[in-house]
């Protein structure tokens, strides 16, 4: 049997030659980050990440794509500088303050973490019920890891009350997802009985 693994190195080396053929096409250099990142190769993908930021240096996403690739290898000063670019690139972009505050949790430094988490739910950009009631569950988990259990439930009763009342969920495999972290989340704090 075939193992993750060797799907990997497979993929990789189809990529090294898309690259080879092509170095400064962003959507092959993309491609490889990504199959990096996933392989475990976050190194690797670190610098195929900053190689398309080069080529596009407004480019939010790769900002967090840099920084999210510092947190997994826990450089903490050089994830925050990444999601700092970010957010200056793009303070709408609810991904920049979601892993700030994510790498800043990790750091045990809650009150950065929620301020950041915070800022999330205050972005205009959030369209979609998924993408809200991600955000909101994110800020949950930080006021439950503070000790903060009412506040955390409150939230998730939120979540939960406007997941089920949706009319018209973004993408149905998202929105039962999400209804599900939130149901977990909620049995974790407390709130429901095992499922």
């Amino acid at each position: 049997m075939k193992s993750i693994s060797e799907d990997y190195d497979k993929a990789i080396d189809i990529l090294n030659k898309a690259v080879a053929l092509a170095p400064k096409d962003p959507d092959a250099l993309n491609a490889r980050a990504i199959t990096y990142f996933f392989a475990g190769k976050v190194d690797k993908a670190l610098l195929d990440f900053k190689a398309q930021l080069t080529l596009q240096p407004n480019n939010s996403e790769l900002a967090v794509s840099c920084a999210n690739c510092y947190r997994n290898m826990n450089d903490h000063e050089n994830a925050q500088r990444y999601y700092g670019m970010a957010i200056k690139l793009n303070p709408q972009e609810g991904r920049s303050y979601g892993g700030s505050g994510f790498d800043y949790s990790l750091q045990n430094k809650m009150d950065k973490a929620l301020w950041y988490v915070q800022q999330i739910t205050a972005t205009p950009q959030e369209e979609a019920i998924y993408d809200a009631s991600k955000n909101e569950l994110r800020l949950a988990n930080v006021y439950l890891s503070t000790g903060k259990k009412e506040t955390a439930l409150e939230l998730g009763r939120k979540v939960e009350s406007y997941l089920l009342d949706a009319k018209s969920p973004h993408a149905v495999s998202n929105y039962v997802e999400r209804l599900k972290q939130c149901l977990q989340f909620m049995q974790s704090a407390g709130a429901l009985h095992k499922l």
